[in-house]
C-alpha cells in the first residue's frame, strides 16, 4: 500500500511538463490488444482454460466503439450501497449494488462510476481494501487513472461489490496517527455518463461518511494564498494586498454550522471593516484572533491588509487554528502564514521557482536594509534539465561596501524518498544521502565574482555545504548561482551548459536545499583604502589604489585588487586567505611576529603560510614559490 498526501495524478506533469505533451503521438495511435499470461510457478498449476487475458486500450474513452450485442441507452443504470456510515477501526462492510433496468448485452456494460474528493490520504479508492472486495454479476472493477473511481463491467442484471472500509493505521503501527486522520471524510462516488446507459436520477450517487473511529468528529485545516495569486502569501501594505484564509472540512458541517477559533496576534495589521466570509459568518472579534460559523464545507475569510505608514521591513503574521471540543485538527494546515511587506522592494521568493537556470531567469531574493535576512527552499533535481545540469540563480541588489552572507544547509535523507520514485541503486540503499552543492556569485555580465564548494558557515563544522561572503565594491544587482557538486564551469546565461557528479556509494546526491542570504552593513567587511574587519570571518576587498587589508580575528579573505596592496596575517588570528596576491607588486604584513617566524609550503597551486611552530595563519591562492614577500 502506498500513501500519498495529494492525487498521486499531478505528480507526473508536475515533474514532467511538457516533457510528456512532446511525447503524446507515441500515446495516440488507436487500440492496442495487449495479453497478460498467468505463469506457472511454485505451489499452483495454471488452467489451461483460465490462463490468459486480452485487454484492449483505448486512447480515450470516446474511442471505445459503442456495443454490438443488442446493447443500447435505454438501459438504466442505477447504484446504492448497503451502509454508508463506514469506521475504519470497525473495518466496516459495505455492499454496492448497480442495477441495470434490462440485462446487459452478452460482452457486458461497462459502467463508470467517479468521485471528485482529494482525501488527505491517499485516493478515494484507497480509502477501502479494494484487494479483498467480493465481485459478482461483473467483471473485477478497474481503477482510473487516479484512482478517483473505476470502470465496471456489469455481466448480470444486478451486480454487487462487498468490501470493508481500509484503516491505514492498521498496515504499519510505526505511523504517526495525526498525519494519517481524516476525521469524518465525505466521500460521494457518482456514475458518469457514457455510451450505452442512461443514468437512474433517484440512484446516480452514493454519499459515504468515513469515520476513522467512533468518536471522530469533522477535520478542519486552514490555508493560505492572495486573492491576486494563490500560490502567494506576501502582502504589499501599500497596495492594500487581500489575504484569503481557506477553511477546509471534511464533512459537510452540521445544519447549524461549525464554529472554530482562530488565534492572530497581528490582527490590528489588517483591515477588518474590510472583511468578507463566503460558506459562514464571523461569530465574535478579539484583540489576537476571531471565531468563525462554517455552514458550507469550503468557507474563506477575505481579509485586507491594513497599510499602517510605517516603515517596518518584513513582518510574519500568522493566524492559527486552535484546538475545539467539536472538531479535530488537519494537523498539515493548522496555519496560515503571511509575509507583509512595506513595499514592493522588500518581496522575496519563500521557496525557488524553477525554471531559474539562467541570470535572466533569477529569482529576486528581496534582500534590502529593511529585510535584510532572507531564507528560502530550493532543489537541484527539478525542471526539464539533467539533474547534474540544474543551476538555481537568485540576484539581489548591494551598495558599495555592503556585505552578504550566502549559506547552504542540507539533511541526509533516504534515496526513496525523492520524487516519489528509486535513485540509486539497491546496494545504495542503506546510505544516507546528502545534497552536495556549489555556489557561485556572478555581476550583471555574468563574470564570477566568487565560488565555494565546501565552506563551513561560522559556528558550523566542516561541511558540505558551502558558505560565502561577498562585499560589493560597486552598487549593482548580483546573482547566487546553486548548482550539483562539480557543476562549476557553467555558462550563466546558458541553460544546461554545465554537468555535476553524485557518488551515492557515499552519500553525495542531489534534492533539496536551504538558502539563506544575509546582508551586513558596515561590519564584516569593506571596499577601498585601508580596510579592517571585525572579530569576525570578514571579506575585505580593495581597490585600484594601494589598499591595506587587516581582518583581525576570524578567518578572512583577501582581494586587494589592482595596485600595491598589503595584507596583514598574525599569530592567533585566524587563517586568512589571499585571492589575487601579485608577486612583484603585492606583499604581507606580519601581525606580531618577524619575517623569520614564519615559513611557505607550496601546496598543489597555492602557498600556506605557517609560523615554525606548524599554526597555519594563511593561504595565497594561486601562487606558488614564494620567499621574500613582507612589507
Amino acid at each position: 500500500v502506498v500513501y500519498e498526501a495529494a492525487n498521486p495524478q499531478e505528480f507526473w506533469p508536475d515533474f514532467y511538463g511538457n516533457l510528456a505533451d512532446a511525447f503524446e503521438p507515441l500515446e495516440t495511435d488507436g487500440a492496442e490488444n495487449v495479453t497478460f499470461f498467468l505463469q506457472p510457478g511454485e505451489g499452483y498449476e495454471v488452467a489451461p482454460d483460465a490462463g490468459t487475458a486480452e485487454v484492449t486500450y483505448y486512447d480515450s474513452l470516446a474511442d471505445v466503439p459503442p456495443s454490438t450485442g443488442g446493447g443500447n441507452s435505454s438501459i438504466v443504470v442505477g447504484v446504492t450501497a448497503s451502509e454508508t456510515e463506514l469506521i475504519e477501526t470497525e473495518g466496516t462492510e459495505t455492499t454496492v449494488t448497480f442495477t441495470l433496468s434490462e440485462p446487459p448485452p452478452p460482452e457486458g456494460l461497462t459502467v463508470f462510476i467517479d468521485s471528485g474528493v482529494d482525501p488527505v490520504v491517499g485516493s478515494s479508492l484507497s480509502q477501502f481494501d479494494v484487494l479483498n472486495a467480493e465481485i459478482s454479476g461483473g467483471n473485477f472493477p478497474i481503477p482510473d487513472a487516479d484512482a478517483s473511481g473505476f470502470f465496471f463491467t456489469i455481466t448480470e442484471q444486478t451486480a454487487t461489490i462487498t468490501l470493508s472500509v481500509f484503516d491505514e493505521l492498521s498496515v504499519d503501527t510505526a505511523l504517526d496517527p495525526d498525519n494519517f486522520q481524516e476525521g469524518i471524510l465525505a466521500l460521494d462516488f457518482a456514475l458518469q455518463p457514457q455510451d450505452g446507459y442512461t443514468i437512474d436520477p433517484d440512484a446516480s450517487e452514493i454519499n459515504f461518511r468515513i469515520f476513522d473511529n467512533p468518536d471522530s468528529k469533522i477535520q478542519v485545516g486552514l490555508t493560505a494564498s492572495t486573492a491576486a495569486d494563490e500560490g502567494s502569501t506576501t502582502l504589499v501594505e501599500p497596495e492594500g494586498t487581500v489575504s484569503i484564509h481557506t477553511f477546509s472540512l471534511g464533512a459537510p458541517p452540521p445544519a447549524e454550522g461549525l464554529t472554530v477559533t482562530v488565534n492572530a496576534s497581528s490582527l490590528s495589521d489588517f483591515d477588518l471593516d474590510a472583511i468578507e466570509v463566503t460558506g459562514g459568518s464571523i461569530a465574535a472579534v478579539r484583540d489576537d484572533g476571531f471565531d468563525l460559523t462554517i455552514t458550507e464545507q469550503e468557507a474563506t475569510v477575505s481579509l485586507p491588509v491594513l497599510d499602517d505608514g510605517v516603515d517596518e521591513g518584513s513582518e510574519t503574521a500568522i493566524f492559527t487554528l486552535e484546538p475545539g471540543d467539536s472538531y479535530e485538527l488537519n494537523a498539515a494546515a493548522t496555519e496560515a502564514t503571511f509575509t507583509l511587506v512595506d513595499s514592493i522592494d522588500q518581496l522575496s521568493v519563500p521557496e525557488e521557482v524553477e525554471g531559474n537556470d539562467t541570470l535572466p531567469e533569477a529569482n529576486a531574493l528581496g534582500l534590502s536594509s529593511d529585510n535584510p535576512v532572507v531564507s528560502l527552499s530550493g532543489a537541484v533535481n527539478e525542471g526539464f534539465l539533467d539533474l547534474g545540469e540544474d543551476v538555481d540563480f537568485y540576484s539581489f541588489n548591494l551598495e558599495a561596501g555592503q556585505t552578504v552572507s550566502l549559506d547552504i544547509n542540507t539533511e541526509e535523507i533516504r534515496p526513496e524518498t525523492l520524487n516519489f520514485r528509486p535513485v540509486v541503486f539497491p546496494a545504495f540503499e542503506d546510505i544516507l544521502q546528502k545534497p552536495d552543492t556549489e555556489l557561485r556569485l556572478f555581476d550583471e555580465e555574468g563574470n564570477e565574482l566568487a565560488a565555494n564548494s565546501d565552506g563551513a558557515a561560522p559556528g558550523e563544522d566542516f561541511s558540505r555545504d558551502p558558505y560565502l561572503e561577498f562585499t560589493a565594491s560597486e552598487a549593482g544587482t548580483y546573482y547566487i548561482g546553486v548548482s550539483a557538486l562539480g557543476n562549476r564551469n557553467y555558462d550563466p546565461n546558458v541553460e544546461g551548459s554545465g554537468s555535476g557528479w553524485t557518488f551515492p556509494e557515499v552519500g553525495v546526491f542531489f534534492g533539496d536545499y536551504d538558502l539563506t542570504a544575509t546582508l551586513v552593513e558596515g561590519n564584516g567587511g569593506g571596499t577601498g583604502g585601508d580596510l579592517t574587519g571585525t572579530d569576525g570571518d570578514d571579506m575585505l576587498m580593495g581597490t585600484d589604489g594601494d589598499d591595506l587589508l587587516d581582518g583581525l580575528l576570524g578567518d578572512d579573505t583577501y582581494t586587494g585588487g589592482a595596485g600595491a596592496d598589503q595584507f596583514v596575517l598574525g599569530i592567533a588570528q585566524g587563517v586568512d586567505i589571499i585571492t589575487d596576491f601579485e608577486v612583484g607588486t603585492d606583499q604581507i604584513s606580519l601581525g606580531g611576529l618577524t619575517p623569520s617566524d614564519v615559513k611557505f609550503f607550496d601546496l598543489n597551486n597555492d602557498t600556506l603560510v605557517l609560523t615554525k611552530s606548524n599554526e597555519l595563519i594563511g593561504v595565497v591562492e594561486g601562487v606558488t614559490g614564494l620567499y621574500s614577500i613582507f612589507a
